[in-house]
C-alpha cells in the first residue's frame, strides 16, 4: 500500500512538473484547487479502505 502511494505521488508530481514546464506554473488558486480535491479524494479513500 505504501509503495503504491509512493509510485503514485511521484507520477503526479512528474506528470504536474512536466505540465508547468509546457503551460506555465500554476496560480495560487488552482493550487488550492487541487490540494482541495486531493484531499477529498483522500478521505473517500480512507473511508473506502475502512469499509473494507
Amino acid at each position: 500500500m505504501a509503495i503504491e502511494e509512493h509510485l503514485r505521488n511521484q507520477a503526479t508530481r512528474a506528470y504536474l512538473a512536466e505540465f508547468e514546464d509546457e503551460h506555465g506554473p500554476f496560480t495560487g488558486a488552482e493550487r488550492e484547487a487541487a490540494a482541495d480535491i486531493w484531499a477529498a479524494a483522500e478521505r473517500r479513500e480512507s473511508r473506502w479502505h475502512e469499509a473494507v
